[in-house]
Protein backbone atom coordinates (compact mmCIF):
# COMPACT_ATOMS: atom_id res chain seq x y z
CA UNK A 1 0.00 0.00 0.00
CA UNK A 2 1.27 3.45 -0.93
CA UNK A 3 1.70 5.94 1.94
CA UNK A 4 -1.06 8.51 2.18
CA UNK A 5 -1.69 11.85 3.86
CA UNK A 6 -4.25 12.20 6.62
CA UNK A 7 -5.70 15.33 8.16
CA UNK A 8 -8.37 16.56 10.55
CA UNK A 9 -10.31 19.84 10.50
CA UNK A 10 -10.52 21.14 14.09
CA UNK A 11 -12.22 23.79 16.16
CA UNK A 12 -11.75 24.00 19.95
CA UNK A 13 -10.81 20.32 20.00
CA UNK A 14 -8.16 20.37 22.74
CA UNK A 15 -10.07 18.02 25.06
CA UNK A 16 -10.67 15.33 22.46
CA UNK A 17 -7.39 15.34 20.53
CA UNK A 18 -5.47 13.40 23.23
CA UNK A 19 -8.08 10.65 22.77
CA UNK A 20 -8.61 10.56 19.01
CA UNK A 21 -5.14 11.32 17.61
CA UNK A 22 -3.27 8.50 19.44
CA UNK A 23 -6.09 6.17 18.44
CA UNK A 24 -5.61 7.00 14.75
CA UNK A 25 -1.89 6.27 15.05
CA UNK A 26 -2.61 3.01 16.84
CA UNK A 27 -5.01 1.86 14.11
CA UNK A 28 -3.01 3.05 11.08
CA UNK A 29 0.46 1.64 10.46
CA UNK A 30 3.19 4.28 10.74
CA UNK A 31 4.67 3.14 7.43
CA UNK A 32 1.39 3.98 5.67
CA UNK A 33 1.38 7.64 6.75
CA UNK A 34 3.07 10.20 4.50
CA UNK A 35 2.14 13.22 6.64
CA UNK A 36 -0.45 13.97 9.30
CA UNK A 37 -1.82 17.41 10.09
CA UNK A 38 -4.76 19.30 11.46
CA UNK A 39 -6.39 22.30 9.80
CA UNK A 40 -7.49 24.51 12.64
CA UNK A 41 -10.49 26.79 12.20
CA UNK A 42 -9.51 29.69 14.48
CA UNK A 43 -9.75 27.77 17.76
CA UNK A 44 -9.75 29.78 20.98
CA UNK A 45 -8.44 26.93 23.15
CA UNK A 46 -5.16 24.97 23.06
CA UNK A 47 -6.07 22.83 20.04
CA UNK A 48 -2.95 23.72 18.05
CA UNK A 49 -0.61 23.32 21.01
CA UNK A 50 -2.08 19.91 21.88
CA UNK A 51 -1.86 18.69 18.28
CA UNK A 52 1.80 19.73 18.01
CA UNK A 53 2.61 18.04 21.33
CA UNK A 54 1.18 14.81 19.87
CA UNK A 55 3.38 15.04 16.77
CA UNK A 56 0.89 16.47 14.30
CA UNK A 57 1.63 19.44 12.04
CA UNK A 58 -0.71 22.43 12.30
CA UNK A 59 -2.10 24.33 9.31
CA UNK A 60 -4.30 27.31 10.07
CA UNK A 61 -7.48 27.80 8.08
CA UNK A 62 -7.53 30.71 5.64
CA UNK A 63 -11.28 31.42 5.60
CA UNK A 64 -13.38 30.72 8.71
CA UNK A 65 -15.67 27.69 8.57
CA UNK A 66 -15.06 23.96 8.92
CA UNK A 67 -16.07 23.32 5.31
CA UNK A 68 -13.38 25.77 4.24
CA UNK A 69 -10.93 24.08 6.59
CA UNK A 70 -11.60 20.77 4.92
CA UNK A 71 -11.14 22.18 1.42
CA UNK A 72 -7.92 23.84 2.50
CA UNK A 73 -6.77 20.53 3.93
CA UNK A 74 -7.34 18.84 0.60
CA UNK A 75 -5.23 21.52 -1.11
CA UNK A 76 -2.30 20.49 1.10
CA UNK A 77 -2.51 16.79 0.25
CA UNK A 78 0.53 15.51 -1.65
CA UNK A 79 -0.44 11.86 -2.17
CA UNK A 80 -2.69 9.96 -4.57
CA UNK A 81 -5.15 9.22 -1.78
CA UNK A 82 -5.88 10.72 1.62
CA UNK A 83 -7.84 10.11 4.79
CA UNK A 84 -9.99 12.68 6.59
CA UNK A 85 -11.11 12.33 10.20
CA UNK A 86 -13.28 14.42 12.49
CA UNK A 87 -12.10 15.47 15.93
CA UNK A 88 -14.77 13.46 17.79
CA UNK A 89 -14.42 10.04 16.15
CA UNK A 90 -12.68 7.20 18.00
CA UNK A 91 -11.53 5.16 15.01
CA UNK A 92 -12.60 1.54 14.55
CA UNK A 93 -9.84 -0.99 15.10
CA UNK A 94 -10.39 -2.59 11.67
CA UNK A 95 -10.54 0.69 9.71
CA UNK A 96 -7.02 0.56 8.28
CA UNK A 97 -7.20 -3.09 7.26
CA UNK A 98 -10.49 -2.54 5.42
CA UNK A 99 -11.17 0.97 4.10
CA UNK A 100 -8.04 2.13 2.17
CA UNK A 101 -7.87 -1.13 0.18
CA UNK A 102 -11.34 -0.47 -1.25
CA UNK A 103 -10.09 2.72 -2.91
CA UNK A 104 -6.65 1.45 -3.88
CA UNK A 105 -8.36 -1.46 -5.66
CA UNK A 106 -9.74 1.04 -8.18
CA UNK A 107 -13.34 -0.01 -7.58
CA UNK A 108 -14.25 3.03 -5.48
CA UNK A 109 -13.31 6.72 -5.35
CA UNK A 110 -14.19 6.99 -1.67
CA UNK A 111 -14.85 4.62 1.20
CA UNK A 112 -15.78 4.93 4.85
CA UNK A 113 -16.98 3.02 7.86
CA UNK A 114 -19.95 3.98 9.98
CA UNK A 115 -19.91 5.74 13.35
CA UNK A 116 -22.43 5.55 16.17
CA UNK A 117 -22.84 7.94 19.07
CA UNK A 118 -21.71 6.80 22.50
CA UNK A 119 -25.04 7.54 24.18
CA UNK A 120 -27.99 5.26 24.87
CA UNK A 121 -30.85 5.87 22.48
CA UNK A 122 -28.69 7.72 19.97
CA UNK A 123 -26.59 4.61 19.37
CA UNK A 124 -29.64 2.50 18.53
CA UNK A 125 -31.03 5.25 16.29
CA UNK A 126 -27.73 5.57 14.42
CA UNK A 127 -27.58 1.82 13.77
CA UNK A 128 -31.17 1.87 12.50
CA UNK A 129 -30.39 4.77 10.18
CA UNK A 130 -27.41 2.98 8.67
CA UNK A 131 -29.55 -0.09 8.04
CA UNK A 132 -32.20 1.93 6.23
CA UNK A 133 -30.46 4.89 4.58
CA UNK A 134 -27.34 5.74 2.60
CA UNK A 135 -25.50 8.01 5.02
CA UNK A 136 -22.35 9.61 3.66
CA UNK A 137 -20.19 11.26 6.28
CA UNK A 138 -16.75 12.84 6.09
CA UNK A 139 -15.35 11.85 9.44
CA UNK A 140 -13.53 8.59 8.76
CA UNK A 141 -13.30 8.69 4.99
CA UNK A 142 -10.62 7.63 2.53
CA UNK A 143 -10.53 9.47 -0.81
CA UNK A 144 -8.86 9.16 -4.17
CA UNK A 145 -7.66 12.64 -5.05
CA UNK A 146 -8.85 14.21 -8.31
CA UNK A 147 -8.37 17.51 -10.06
CA UNK A 148 -8.55 20.97 -8.50
CA UNK A 149 -7.16 19.72 -5.17
CA UNK A 150 -10.41 17.91 -4.33
CA UNK A 151 -11.18 14.20 -4.09
CA UNK A 152 -12.34 12.39 -7.20
CA UNK A 153 -15.72 11.77 -5.58
CA UNK A 154 -16.31 15.50 -5.09
CA UNK A 155 -15.80 16.06 -8.79
CA UNK A 156 -18.18 13.32 -9.96
CA UNK A 157 -20.60 12.64 -7.05
CA UNK A 158 -20.95 9.10 -8.38
CA UNK A 159 -22.52 7.27 -5.46
CA UNK A 160 -21.89 3.93 -7.18
CA UNK A 161 -18.19 4.54 -6.54
CA UNK A 162 -18.70 5.38 -2.87
CA UNK A 163 -18.52 2.51 -0.41
CA UNK A 164 -19.88 2.40 3.16
CA UNK A 165 -18.84 -0.57 5.29
CA UNK A 166 -21.16 -1.29 8.20
CA UNK A 167 -18.70 -3.78 9.69
CA UNK A 168 -16.23 -0.93 10.34
CA UNK A 169 -17.87 0.91 13.22
CA UNK A 170 -16.21 3.87 14.94
CA UNK A 171 -17.47 5.61 18.08
CA UNK A 172 -18.84 9.14 17.80
CA UNK A 173 -17.81 10.87 21.03
CA UNK A 174 -20.70 13.17 21.86
CA UNK A 175 -20.33 13.75 25.58
CA UNK A 176 -23.61 13.85 27.50
CA UNK A 177 -27.23 14.14 26.39
CA UNK A 178 -27.40 17.92 26.70
CA UNK A 179 -24.23 18.44 24.66
CA UNK A 180 -25.46 16.11 21.93
CA UNK A 181 -28.86 17.80 21.64
CA UNK A 182 -27.28 21.25 21.68
CA UNK A 183 -25.03 20.15 18.81
CA UNK A 184 -28.06 18.93 16.81
CA UNK A 185 -29.74 22.32 17.25
CA UNK A 186 -26.57 24.19 16.22
CA UNK A 187 -26.09 22.06 13.09
CA UNK A 188 -29.69 22.58 12.01
CA UNK A 189 -29.57 26.31 12.68
CA UNK A 190 -26.24 26.76 10.91
CA UNK A 191 -26.00 24.23 8.07
CA UNK A 192 -29.34 22.52 7.47
CA UNK A 193 -30.73 23.10 3.99
CA UNK A 194 -33.96 21.11 4.44
CA UNK A 195 -37.32 22.84 4.23
CA UNK A 196 -39.26 23.62 7.40
CA UNK A 197 -42.07 21.36 6.21
CA UNK A 198 -39.66 18.46 5.88
CA UNK A 199 -38.22 19.12 9.34
CA UNK A 200 -41.71 19.39 10.82
CA UNK A 201 -42.76 16.10 9.22
CA UNK A 202 -39.62 14.50 10.65
CA UNK A 203 -40.56 15.67 14.15
CA UNK A 204 -44.21 14.58 13.89
CA UNK A 205 -43.19 11.16 12.59
CA UNK A 206 -40.40 10.69 15.14
CA UNK A 207 -42.48 9.02 17.92
CA UNK A 208 -43.55 6.29 15.50
CA UNK A 209 -40.05 5.83 14.09
CA UNK A 210 -38.52 5.71 17.58
CA UNK A 211 -40.89 2.85 18.39
CA UNK A 212 -39.63 1.00 15.29
CA UNK A 213 -36.04 1.56 16.39
CA UNK A 214 -36.82 0.28 19.89
CA UNK A 215 -38.48 -2.87 18.55
CA UNK A 216 -35.51 -3.63 16.30
CA UNK A 217 -32.47 -2.50 18.30
CA UNK A 218 -33.73 -2.03 21.85
CA UNK A 219 -32.63 0.98 23.86
CA UNK A 220 -35.60 2.33 25.81
CA UNK A 221 -34.02 5.80 25.79
CA UNK A 222 -34.61 6.13 22.05
CA UNK A 223 -38.33 6.65 22.71
CA UNK A 224 -37.38 9.97 24.32
CA UNK A 225 -34.17 11.13 22.70
CA UNK A 226 -35.14 10.61 19.04
CA UNK A 227 -38.28 12.83 19.16
CA UNK A 228 -36.31 15.40 21.18
CA UNK A 229 -33.57 15.41 18.55
CA UNK A 230 -36.09 15.93 15.75
CA UNK A 231 -37.71 18.77 17.70
CA UNK A 232 -34.35 20.52 17.98
CA UNK A 233 -33.69 20.00 14.26
CA UNK A 234 -36.99 21.72 13.53
CA UNK A 235 -36.34 24.49 16.07
CA UNK A 236 -32.91 25.18 14.58
CA UNK A 237 -34.35 25.34 11.07
CA UNK A 238 -37.11 27.65 12.25
CA UNK A 239 -34.67 30.07 13.88
CA UNK A 240 -32.43 29.95 10.81
CA UNK A 241 -35.33 30.95 8.57
CA UNK A 242 -36.62 33.66 10.91
CA UNK A 243 -33.29 35.52 11.16
CA UNK A 244 -32.67 35.71 7.42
Amino acid sequence: MKPFDLFMPTFNSAKLLPIVLPRIEKVISTSAINKKFIVDDFSSDDTCKVAESLGWTVARNKVKGLNNAQKYGFSLVETECCAVFEHDVFLAENWFNTIPALVYSGKYDAAQGIRVRNLRGFKEADLYDYDNRFIRTEDNTFYRMGKNALPQFWNTYNFKKYCIRKDVCSIHLKGDLTTCLRHDYFISRTFNGESLLHLLKGFLHSPFLSLKVFKKNGGLSVLFVYPMERLLYFSGGLIKKSIR
